[in-house]
């Protein structure tokens, strides 16, 4: 299935540790077995950097699919890694 997907991302108390909500919402764009999907969720969680180009962030996650008539809902974990490309990205000054 191919979605066309929205995650605006709102980030509080920027810093070292910023707390964070992304929503998400996604609609099935193409013809499949199941059609007229979508999913809608969100995720809470915290950013922690550890130098320029060097973060991670991990959250909880809410999320629920209508799949024709099936409508499953999913509570989980989620960690991610970011790997800067661009020095001058965050404000931890010079290399």
């Amino acid at each position: 299935m191919v979605y066309l997907v929205v995650q605006p991302k709102f980030i509080f108390d920027p810093g070292d540790r910023p707390f964070y909500i992304e929503l998400n919402y996604g609609k099935q764009l193409n013809n499949a077995v199941v059609s007229d999907a979508e999913f809608w969720g969100g995720r809470l969680g915290m950013q922690v950097s550890y130098s320029k180009r060097l973060s991670q962030e991990g959250g909880i996650f809410l999320e629920s699919h209508k799949l024709g008539n099936s409508s499953p809902f999913f509570v989980g974990l989620s960690y991610g890694v970011t790997i800067f490309s661009n020095k001058n990205y965050t404000g931890y000054g010079e290399d």
